[in-house]
């Protein structure tokens, strides 16, 4: 269990570093909206992992179970996982909220840059991704890694 929970978490890290960097140092050299949406992409691959990671510990030490179904378990990991590493609900709504635009833009119909935005059209729903939200994101998922490597510290 410990090996694959401390891939999972260098894995995440090593995204996140990467989304950093793309985001703080190659936006502004070559200013593409379009590389917005690969950032949140490989976000959500990274706060995925890190979820998985807090679930497993949890699981190993029969504090939650882990169902088959990924909906259950990210309903069990905000309900049950989240208030106990002080997860905000703040933050738990920005987690559904990259997973959504996420899901979105795979769904989506039409997507194009406008000024400095990214743009999501799919039916009814319009998804605009700005260099401002991708670093709310990224923010987001250091957090979530210094929760889960201090999880693990005390292991």
């Amino acid at each position: 269990m410990e090996k694959n929970i401390v891939l999972k978490i260098e894995e995440a890290e090593k995204i996140i570093r990467f989304i950093d960097h793309l985001i703080y140092v190659t936006y502004p050299l070559i200013n593409e909206p379009k590389i917005f949406i690969r950032c949140l992409e490989e976000l959500s691959i990274a706060i995925r992992k890190i979820i998985s990671c807090i679930l497993i510990y949890e699981s190993f030490f029969n504090r939650i179970k882990i169902y088959e179904n990924h909906q259950k378990n990210f309903s069990t990991f905000f309900e049950k996982c989240a208030p106990k590493y002080q997860i905000t609900k703040i933050q738990i709504q920005q987690i559904k909220e990259l997973f959504e635009i996420v899901d979105e833009h795979n769904k989506s119909q039409i997507e194009f840059k406008r000024n400095e935005n990214y743009v999501i059209l799919n039916n009814s729903k319009i998804k605009i991704i700005n260099l401002e939200k991708v670093k709310e994101f990224i923010f987001l998922s250091k957090f979530l890694i210094s929760k889960t490597n201090e999880i693990f510290r005390k292991v």
